[in-house]
């Protein structure tokens, strides 16, 4: 996909172009917080090529995918297999099966967004930042993932749960004493 951006970039209208190469090298920064989950899948897709070899990989994929037609759950669609592929495609597809969707995270993003763009109609870069740090930061009160926030769902490591500590505002209940604005003794006072 960044290939693709990037070829995108340099033939598109003269105007496009740096709108195009920001989002190649932000798409590029993120990547690898992105993409997570994919380390674990991909030592277990490469166990199963290994075991049964690319084509049975592609096989269970594509049986995956059509899960609801072939098998209401995951143990239908294991029964439905040769006997020798289930101890080796049950983890696999356990995995799949538990892996996050983009379309919920998009969903979920969407409804953090509306109430906003319903109040602002636009939104400015700063202002998506500022409610992306604060989402990410977030800590989940009820359902699947209580008591733990993006950050903490997706593997990174957090000094404080509070979005405001992360901008650099002190924690909560801590107050810093303001610096003078006028120091006490001027300056030719502390020269004598």
């Amino acid at each position: 996909m960044l290939i693709l951006l990037d070829e995108l970039s340099q033939t598109a209208p003269s105007d496009m172009q740096p709108e195009l190469r920001k989002l190649v090298t932000r798409l590029g920064a993120a990547l690898p917080q992105l993409v997570l989950f994919a380390p674990a899948l991909d030592e277990l897709q490469e166990q199963v090529a290994q075991a049964l070899g690319p084509q049975a990989l592609h096989l269970l994929g594509w049986a995956w995918q059509r899960r609801g037609i072939l098998g209401p759950s995951l143990k239908a669609l294991l029964s439905g297999m040769q006997a020798s592929w289930r101890p080796i495609a049950a983890p696999l597809l356990f995995a799949w099966e538990a892996a996050v969707r983009a379309s919920s995270a998009v969903e979920n993003w969407h409804s953090v967004l509306r109430p906003y763009l319903a109040v602002h109609r636009r939104l400015s870069s700063g202002m998506v930042a500022l409610l992306a740090v604060w989402h990410n930061h977030r800590i989940a009160e009820r359902g699947l993932h209580r008591g733990q926030s993006p950050l903490m769902r997706s593997g990174m490591t957090q000094a404080s749960p509070d979005w405001l500590v992360a901008l650099g505002y002190p924690p909560h209940g801590e107050t810093y004493s303001p610096e003078p604005l006028v120091h006490p003794q001027p300056a030719l006072a502390l020269a004598a």
